[in-house]
């Protein structure tokens, strides 16, 4: 039995390595190595596609329900402080980011139920649940809102792009936004699969390199082959002319041949 076994574990042995010599000789090694790459969580604004927002409010500005008060303008230092949006709670600045992103899409100043200004709503509020998570990564409620608000946003970007595109690209435009579609398939980042494409990839820049040089050498070669042409097109009408046979070969062939080997240098 133990001769067996041993038998075996050599049979193994010499299998292994016939496959990975196989695989040497049929994939070259790369000259780079495949790293994998940094994982992006889904609420980024790398993988939201939120290019951000320039909503032009000052520090000066006064928060809603005072901006168009008459009266703040002739009142004192102190109270103007108060009623600015810095001195202010960060939800008086979400109110007044809402309102200036509404601006820029809605129909009319009381629209608030049409597709372009629930997707500017919901874009304001993505922005300003981003800035939470970038300061509490902890807060995962936060997070999980965050991400259900990014895929409630694109299901309505979605809706859109296939209602109306031009309203789709404007309110892109408008919001500074970028789609990204759903991948009709699902692929895992593996080392086997990406060393494989990169093989492949290899492979075909070795093929494109070794093209390239073989059309470079036959285009060095076309100017004796056009004189050739000429010179042989010349004997083989006056061959023809001599023996009394109607030419098959006009001047105008030879013309052109001795035209095109003229033409390179």
């Amino acid at each position: 039995m133990n001769i067996i076994r041993r038998q075996f574990k050599n049979l193994s042995i010499i299998s292994k390595n016939l496959i990975q010599n196989t695989y040497c000789t049929k994939y070259p090694t790369l000259p780079e190595k495949w790293v994998m790459p940094i994982k992006i969580c889904s609420v980024e604004p790398q993988k939201s596609g939120d290019g951000g927002i320039d909503y032009k409010i000052a520090e000066t500005d006064y928060i809603q329900h005072f901006d168009k008060s008459k009266e703040l303008q002739n009142c004192n230092e102190i109270l103007n402080k108060l009623c600015s949006v810095k001195y202010n709670r960060k939800k008086e600045l979400v109110h007044v980011r809402r309102i200036k992103a509404l601006e820029l899409v809605q129909r009319h100043k009381l629209d608030r139920g049409s597709m372009e200004s629930r997707i500017a709503a919901a874009t304001v509020e993505i922005h300003r649940l981003q800035e939470h998570y970038n300061i509490c990564k902890k807060d995962i409620q936060s997070k999980v809102f965050l991400k259900e608000l990014i895929e409630k946003r694109r299901k309505w970007l979605k809706k859109l792009r296939l209602i109306d595109y031009s309203r789709f690209e404007f309110l892109l435009e408008k919001l500074n936004l970028t789609y990204h579609p759903p991948l009709e398939q699902d692929i895992r980042l593996t080392v086997k699969y990406s060393t494989k494409k990169l093989h492949e990839k290899r492979c075909d820049q070795i093929i494109q390199q070794k093209l390239d040089t073989y059309k470079a050498e036959l285009q060095g070669q076309q100017k004796d082959f056009f004189k050739e042409k000429a010179e042989k097109l010349a004997f083989i009408r006056k061959e023809e002319i001599e023996c009394g046979i109607v030419p098959t070969i006009t001047e105008l062939q030879i013309k052109e041949a001795e035209a095109k080997a003229a033409s390179f240098v």
